[in-house]
């Protein structure tokens, strides 16, 4: 009886110790595949997360991942494929949906790009629905709403291009009308293309010389919450009485970042 129990023991611990190590070994490539990320290396980054779909095929992160990957590369058909394949397995996740629209939204600029413009509408109708589904899975995923408002200015810039005003000044209100059109004049919108789609923030004017304006604004609204280095692709809008798709975007880059400690002062009783 004694012998029995220990070819027992033996059995199962022979069982479970391959279960600990491709455990480890999971862990281990998404570290090293998010690494890859990082650093850019998107090639690298898909051959070590469809490694770990080898080894467990339902991981939905996985998945989502090499969906990132696919996109970087501009394999835009894999990546749809790889997000779907994270939202069949996890019906609920909200950033699997968002991504499935930027993809969507990438295709649909190509299309446009190659004069098919009926398909690239499709494409981007799409986009919007996968948004909003987004969306309803997550009513405070900001990235998700600042996407969708995107895609439908995109909708109906597509569907009926209109004039875009060269010189928004003209529709500016008088300041009989709004004393504090100046002020609303120096906060300008800025709107940066970022790794989840579309940061979109808040900035000051801070001085201005000939067509050359300085704005101030926080990091992360030209970062993202993925992004590490700031986006080379920014616009910023001025305020005016325009229509969001008629008022007229300017190219901005980035001329400085600073950082900024605050020390807690020690308040007396």
């Amino acid at each position: 009886m004694l012998h029995r129990f220990f070819s027992l023991l033996l059995t199962l611990s022979l069982v479970a110790i391959p279960q600990v190590v491709v455990a480890q070994s999971i862990e281990q490539l998404f570290q090293q595949g998010n690494a890859a990320q990082d650093a850019g290396n998107f090639s690298e980054a898909e051959h070590i997360f469809r490694r770990v779909i080898q080894s467990e095929p339902n991981n939905t992160d996985a998945y989502y991942n090499l969906g990132l990957a696919l996109y970087y590369q501009g394999k835009l058909d894999e990546a749809i494929d790889s997000y779907q394949q994270a939202i069949q397995r996890e019906p609920n996740n909200a950033a699997a949906y968002n991504n499935l629209g930027l993809a969507l939204q990438q295709q649909g600029k190509l299309l446009r790009q190659q004069g098919n413009s009926d398909a690239a509408i499709a494409k981007l109708n799409e986009a919007i629905t996968e948004y909003k589904r987004s969306i309803e899975i997550d009513t405070n995923f900001v990235t998700a709403h600042n996407n969708l408002r995107e895609a439908k200015r995109l909708a109906i810039l597509w569907s009926n291009p209109p004039t875009i005003a060269i010189d928004d000044r003209k529709h500016l209100p008088s300041e009989e009308d709004k004393p504090l059109v100046k002020v609303f004049r120096s906060t300008v919108q800025i709107i940066a293309e970022v790794s989840e789609g579309n940061s979109i923030g808040a900035g000051w004017v801070v001085k201005r010389e000939g067509n050359t304006v300085w704005i101030v604004t926080n990091r992360h609204v030209i970062s993202g919450e993925q992004t590490k280095p700031p986006s080379d692709k920014i616009k910023v809008e001025f305020f005016s009485e325009l229509p969001d798709e008629k008022r007229p975007r300017y190219d901005a880059t980035v001329h400085q970042t600073m950082t900024f400690l605050l020390k807690q002062q020690q308040l007396a009783a």
